[in-house]
């Protein structure tokens, strides 16, 4: 129960699979605390032998079910029996009892479904169970009387009213939910591929300035690989006097470290496609490959990211969600400066490759103006803005360039 509750207080770092398993326990946790508390009604009320014994094996044979799905990883699996229980609970209540209580069933169990937040899930089982609740209140409309003492003018189609419209309003919830969703999911694709270019073209120039300083790039110094190795030997002999260590010890790191170091001048696609590479070879390569200094690697991205913690952002007006020059703004005045200063800038930085695979160049006229017209750069400058630079080209090229 402890490390339930630090769950949920640290839901937002949990990955989705934890997350939904995390779903899944408190839904159990709910489910055996109203299992205990209404299979007993069974026996109170008048129902028949058989199904006094029926729902509670029904019920702790399910819940074996998702419980061991649950043990076992199979979280999805999980998910399915325990919407199975509460649908099976409420079907039972309902079709047994006729009493208004189980007319809340159905929201329980739409609650449940909800919960899970997965739209197919909700449309599939929570679709089924609403249209199933409306049949059943219009052939059954004394499922309402247990509330006519409260509001009398109430009928059995108000209650499917809100039964319906509570299922439409999630639903609608839902929809707008995933459209938001899928929307900055692609925003956070563009901008990680963008990142991703720009990191590629930061690690390909901080090793020209390595050739043209020391003469070589950090990842060929001998003494960084020095220093990995006794950090290396310092880890070992750290967790050989732990009693944690069951190889060959020091051996083993300096061959990592060489190897390690011997990747950065390979071709790791052609390693791991060598049919004649050991699977151990091509293991330590898959391994390894996240920590390579010369490559887009996810070393690289951590250091970039904590480089780019300490410097200080830019001061700026911070609109949310808004990249395009006419929302930016609104004078067109304003809009044909960014378009300039965009030029320039594209003009005179270094922001292309030469002939060697170095950042080198800059871009041409022609390259700008075929940048200006693909679909990336026409998400942010109008029809308007890219007529005004096509008929004025000549003059961003004279007084530009």
């Amino acid at each position: 129960m402890k490390d339930m509750l630090q769950k949920i207080r640290g839901s937002e770092f949990l990955s989705t699979s934890e997350l939904l398993q995390l779903k899944v326990s408190v839904v159990m946790l709910f489910l055996l605390v109203f299992g205990m508390l209404t299979i007993p009604i069974s026996i109170i009320e008048d129902f028949g032998f058989t199904i006094r014994i029926i729902v509670p094996l029904a019920f702790f044979f399910m819940f074996i079910i998702t419980f061991l799905m649950l043990l076992f990883h199979r979280i999805r699996i999980a998910m399915h029996f325990s919407i199975y229980i509460f649908i099976g609970l409420t079907l039972y209540y309902v079709g047994e009892s006729g009493q208004f209580y189980s007319y809340f069933l159905f929201f329980i169990t739409l609650t449940i479904i909800i919960f899970y937040q997965d739209i197919s899930t909700y449309i599939v089982y929570g679709g089924a169970l609403t249209i199933y609740g409306l049949i059943y209140i219009h052939n059954a409309p004394e499922i309402a009387s247990g509330a006519e003492l409260l509001h009398p003018e109430l009928s059995p189609i108000i209650y499917q009213v809100i039964l319906a419209g509570f299922f439409l309003i999630f639903l609608l919830n839902f929809i707008l939910m995933e459209s938001i969703n899928e929307q900055l999911s692609e925003e956070y694709l563009k901008t990680k591929k963008g990142i991703e270019r720009y990191r590629v073209m930061s690690l390909r120039q901080a090793e020209d300035i390595d050739y043209s300083v020391k003469g070589r790039p950090i990842h060929e110094d001998i003494r960084l690989e020095n220093t990995v190795k006794e950090i290396g030997a310092l880890l070992v002999d750290k967790l050989d006097k732990n009693g944690l260590l069951k190889s060959k010890g020091t051996q083993d790191i300096e061959e990592i470290v060489e190897f390690y170091f011997y990747l950065h001048k390979r071709d790791l696609n052609k390693i791991l496609k060598d049919s004649s590479v050991s699977p151990l070879t091509k293991n330590y390569t898959m391994q390894l490959k996240k920590y390579l200094l010369d490559r887009n690697s996810e070393l690289n991205e951590i250091l970039f990211d904590v480089a780019a913690t300490f410097v200080p952002p830019l001061e700026h007006e911070y609109k949310r969600y808004k990249s395009h020059l006419s929302e930016l703004f609104y004078s067109k005045t304003n809009r044909i400066i960014a378009i300039c200063v965009l030029y320039k800038f594209l003009r005179s930085e270094i922001t292309q490759y030469d002939k060697w695979g170095r950042v080198a160049l800059a871009c041409e006229h022609a390259e700008i103006k075929r940048l200006f017209q693909s679909k990336p750069y026409r998400s942010f400058i109008s029809f308007t803005d890219m007529n005004f630079f096509l008929q004025n080209e000549y003059l961003f090229k004279k007084h530009l360039s």
